[in-house]
């Protein structure tokens, strides 16, 4: 007789040694989130503004000066390529103003003039200088002075009705965007402001003033009809002005 053993699975569980529990409850444990880094950093030097890049005369003098500081350090080229940040900061931190951080700027940008308004305003130079001219020169010369000024007054004339159609398009095109934007306050800015205030007169003052202001004084004379004025024919039918004939006419 053949006889079946039931044998029960063997444990999966593996022993744990101290190493693997002490490894097991660190990581359990909540890990301290290292904290960011200050702005403000010990020891960290203010942020030096430098010529912009197009300012080449600038760039020159910065040139010239670190070259005059470089030749005067003692050393091999080995020490001075070490030393060159810090002498580049030292040498502009006194000429150049250092950025102020957290504070901006707010003075205004003021566009740069292109080129149909710098020549407007070299012929406007030149027709004042001609002005002057004319009332110096003679009799002769002022023929040839005021052809001058014509065809000076052509070129201005053209020029500026060229920059008031650019002005007139980019006013429509900023109107266009803030409409697109916000319609509501774009709308709102259309109308006057209301008016609010404290009345520092007295009541009856005001009213009075309001009814001398705005009353006919003549308003009981009787008005006469001028000759000049052509007769004027008498009603066919006359106005019924009492309620029932009003609720008559909206009955029917």
């Amino acid at each position: 007789m053949r006889k079946d053993l039931t044998h029960s699975p063997p444990s999966i569980s593996t022993p744990v040694t101290e190493s693997d529990s002490s490894t097991t409850s660190e990581n359990l444990e909540p890990r301290h989130v290292q904290p960011a880094l200050e702005k403000n950093i010990q020891g960290h030097r203010p942020h030096v503004i430098w010529p912009k890049s197009s300012s080449k005369k600038e760039w020159a003098t910065v040139d010239a000066d670190l070259i005059k500081i470089l030749d005067g350090v003692k050393g091999t080229v080995e020490k001075k390529l070490e030393k060159i940040g810090d002498l580049i900061y030292v040498s502009r931190s006194g000429k150049v103003r250092t950025k102020q951080t957290g504070k901006k700027d707010m003075t205004p940008t003021i566009p740069p003039k292109s080129r149909r308004q710098q020549e407007i305003q070299r012929l406007v130079k030149q027709r004042r200088d001609l002005r002057k001219q004319w009332k110096r020169a003679s009799v002769e010369e002022r023929a040839g002075i005021d052809l001058l000024q014509t065809d000076l007054k052509g070129r201005l004339g053209r020029l500026r009705r060229a920059e008031n159609l650019r002005t007139r398009r980019k006013r429509k095109e900023r109107a266009r965007t803030t409409f697109y934007k916000d319609p509501f306050r774009f709308v709102k800015g259309l109308f006057t402001k209301e008016k609010s205030g404290s009345l520092k007169v007295p009541k009856r003052e005001l009213e009075d003033h309001l009814k001398t202001t705005h009353t006919d004084s003549q308003r009981f004379e009787r008005r006469e009809i001028p000759s000049d004025m052509p007769p004027i024919p008498q009603p066919e039918h006359q106005l019924d002005d009492s309620p029932q004939g009003g609720v008559r006419l909206r009955k029917q």
